[in-house]
C-alpha cells in the first residue's frame, strides 16, 4: 500500500511541476476533457471504455507548438483496470486563425489500479486533432508499455478550455 501512495505522489508532483508556464508571458489555458476508448491485447480481445480528465495547454509561441499536460481517468476493459495517467502532449501546427490542425506525441506515466494489485504504468501515444473555438479534438493511439498485457488503444476526446 505504501508503494501505491507513493507512485501516486510522485504522479502528482510531476503534473504540478508542468503546470508551472514556461514563461510569464505564455498563453495558458485550462479545461477538461471527456470521451470514449478502445483498448486491446491480442490475447484478451478488445472492449470499450471512457476517459475523462483535465488539461493545461501552453502555447510556447515558437512555429506553432504548445504543450499540454493532462490529468486522466481512463477505463481499460479488456483487464479490468482503472488507470490514472498523466500524459504530456507536445503538439505542433500551424494556427489558420479560425482553427488549428495539429499532430502530437504523447509520452505518459501513471498508475494502473486492478483487484488484485496496482502497477506502475508508462507508455506513449501518437495522434492528431483540431483546435476549434474553445474546443480541442483529438484522436489518439496509445501504445501501453507498463502492463504485461501491452496494450493498445485508440483515445477520441473533445476537450472544452475556459
Amino acid at each position: 500500500m505504501r508503494k501505491n501512495a507513493v507512485n501516486i505522489t510522485v504522479i502528482a508532483i510531476f503534473f504540478c511541476l508542468l503546470l508551472y508556464p514556461l514563461s510569464l508571458d505564455a498563453q495558458v489555458r485550462y479545461g477538461i476533457k471527456a470521451g470514449v476508448d478502445y483498448f486491446s491485447a491480442s490475447s484478451l480481445g478488445g472492449k470499450v471504455g471512457a476517459t475523462a480528465g483535465f488539461a493545461v495547454n501552453i502555447d510556447l509561441g515558437a512555429a506553432g507548438f504548445s504543450l499540454q499536460p493532462e490529468l486522466d481517468y481512463v477505463m481499460k476493459s479488456p483487464v479490468g483496470a482503472h488507470c490514472v495517467n498523466v500524459p504530456v502532449n507536445l503538439q505542433w501546427g500551424p494556427d489558420l486563425i479560425l482553427f488549428r490542425p495539429f499532430i502530437m506525441v504523447s509520452p505518459f506515466v501513471g498508475a494502473a489500479f486492478r483487484p488484485e494489485k496496482t502497477l506502475f504504468d508508462y507508455g506513449v501515444g501518437v495522434g492528431a486533432g483540431i483546435d476549434f473555438w474553445r474546443m480541442q479534438l483529438q484522436i489518439k493511439y496509445s501504445w501501453d508499455l507498463g502492463t504485461p498485457e501491452k496494450l493498445g488503444g485508440l483515445d477520441v476526446s473533445l476537450l472544452y478550455f475556459f
